[in-house]
């Protein structure tokens, strides 16, 4: 393979592949990006980790078609380092793969294409698009609320359902939830999909949909979704196609619908942006990953209290919409941060009922979004 691509949608190409590609695992091949030569104008840049694919055509001029593999990210350190403008790449005896750009020159060892992973494929399976702004809107909402522990699979992933007219993905850990809805516009085909995408699978699709504003096509098949974009290409006028495929969890998610309090004691509006920061100055008592917070709501006031028997304490007061008598709650106050810095609302609305009960947070002026947050012993 001998052929001169552009450095900079190499470089783009390479960071998806990276972020893919597996450095931990047991099979080498799978911490490598395969490159394959796709016709005289392209080159096919794919990734995988048996669980997530990556797989994309960028702009080239081939010379001579081929393909191998190379370590993801050492080649990636080395693109993005080269001067701006054209570089090549030529596949030479016993797969190493020489990289070239002016003076400045590179040789990588190899593994044959032959022993890379085959990805999933989309062909034939019907997708539909949504805007890339409303899935980012979807998973920045919920997508904290996933719990990292990979041992509880059920958890360590996301549901996303479509339900009529209706899309909407939830999460949870077992000590808070997130639910985000859109409803689409007319004309738009009904939904009818339930699935469980891994965390992982999770942050590679957020990483792809900062990719410009757009829509990305969705499909299913069998155990795996794809999510597809049309990029820029290498050359002016061209679109260069990137599928992301991600094995979907078969778990059962929890019943999100019964987690959620149906009816609470007392509603309070709060400034989003004032009770965030007195959260997080709260927080500087607690260097801990669990910031234990007492929330007391009584006559116009909420008072946020932190204290730390080795540190010390802190206190702040803040003006609330309420007048019911005085209630205190604690939580995790890493967990209340999380959800106030997904919404842009300007106001929160906080339900309470006792000192036992999950509150249930959503923004004001808004539908489509609310927050369960279970409270803690303190």
């Amino acid at each position: 393979m001998e052929l001169t691509i552009g450095r900079d949608d190499f470089v783009r190409a390479l960071g998806r592949a990276q972020s893919v590609a597996d450095r931990r695992s047991t099979m080498p091949v799978l911490a490598n990006v395969m490159l394959a030569s796709e016709g005289p104008g392209g080159l096919r840049v794919a990734a995988t980790d048996l669980y997530v694919g990556v797989t994309g055509v960028v702009g080239a001029r081939v010379k001579k078609g081929g393909s191998t593999t190379a370590s993801a990210r050492t080649l990636f350190d080395i693109v993005r380092n080269l001067p701006a403008g054209e570089m090549e790449l030529r596949v030479e005896e016993n797969q190493w793969l020489r990289v070239r750009s002016g003076r400045v020159q590179y040789r990588i060892a190899g593994i044959p294409a032959d022993d890379f992973p085959e990805l999933p494929s989309a062909e034939g399976i019907e997708f539909f698009s949504i805007g890339t702004e409303v899935l980012q809107r979807l998973m920045e909402g919920t997508y904290y609320a996933v719990s990292a522990d990979e041992a509880r699979p059920h958890l360590n992933s996301g549901l996303f359902e479509g339900e009529g007219k209706t899309l909407r993905m939830v999460a949870t850990d077992g000590h808070r939830l997130s639910l985000a809805e859109h409803s689409v516009e007319q004309g738009k085909g009904l939904f009818g999909f339930s699935m469980l995408v891994p965390l992982k699978g999770i942050q590679e699709i957020r990483k792809l949909l900062e990719e410009g504003h757009g829509e990305v096509d969705i499909g299913v098949s069998g155990t795996n979704a794809f999510f597809r974009r049309h990029l820029p290409g290498a050359e002016e006028g061209s679109e260069s196609e990137v599928t992301m495929s991600v094995k979907l969890v078969e778990a059962r998610f929890p019943p999100y619908d019964k987690v959620i309090p149906q009816g609470t004691q007392r509603r309070v509006v709060v400034s989003r942006q004032g009770f965030l920061e007195a959260l997080r100055r709260a927080s500087l008592i607690s260097r801990e990953k669990m910031v234990a917070v007492r929330l007391t709501f009584g006559s116009g006031k909420l008072v946020v209290t932190s204290d730390n028997p080795d540190v010390g304490e802190a206190k702040e007061e803040m003006d609330i919409e309420d007048s019911g008598a005085d209630t205190t709650i604690g939580f995790n106050g890493r967990y209340l941060v999380d959800v106030l810095s997904s919404l842009g609302a300007d106001e929160v609305e906080i339900g309470i009922g006792g000192a036992s009960d999950a509150c249930v947070i959503k923004p004001v002026g808004s539908e489509g979004f609310l927050a369960v947050v279970m409270p803690m012993r303190l």
